[in-house]
């Protein structure tokens, strides 16, 4: 099955609460819908810019990406 990583950049004062709040949306989303093979992350790159990323299989990705909107995607 195919990888995809879908990426958010969240760049702002705030950055580091609206990047925990988007973590935990994502994670409840696939714990309440029992989304498998799913992964949360996030990298800092500075105090005010964060990537959260989401990696799923291709078949869960339209549902996902419709639903929390990322920035980008990226095949793995």
């Amino acid at each position: 099955m195919e990888a995809i990583k879908l990426i958010w950049d969240i760049r702002s004062l705030d950055a580091q609460e609206v990047t925990d709040g988007l973590i935990g949306n994502l994670k409840n989303y696939i714990e309440e819908n029992k989304i498998e093979n799913s992964e949360v992350g996030f990298e800092t790159i500075m105090s005010h810019y964060h990537v959260v990323y989401l990696k799923t299989t291709k078949n869960y990705m339209i549902e996902l990406r419709d639903k929390f909107t990322p920035d980008r995607g990226e095949y793995l």
